[in-house]
């Protein structure tokens, strides 16, 4: 089974990249790169959500794109 979720993205003021799943209260990750912030997105969600699961069991996918400047 595959757990989707859609991510807000937008540049901090420091100008790196952030972004958030809004769906899930707080969880929200930056990085110098769209490829940094994605891995530490997923892995805040699997902190998040799925802790007492077997993380590496759960399939996550980051989807719906939502560009934004915060």
């Amino acid at each position: 089974m595959v757990h989707r979720y859609s991510i807000g993205v937008g540049l901090d003021e420091q100008g790196r990249i952030t972004g958030s799943v809004s769906i899930v209260q707080g969880c929200s990750a930056t990085g110098h790169d769209l490829e940094e912030m994605l891995d530490r997105l997923d892995d805040e969600v699997r902190r998040r959500l799925h802790s007492g699961d077997d993380l590496m069991d759960v399939d996550i996918e980051l989807v719906g794109y939502d560009l934004s400047t915060t």
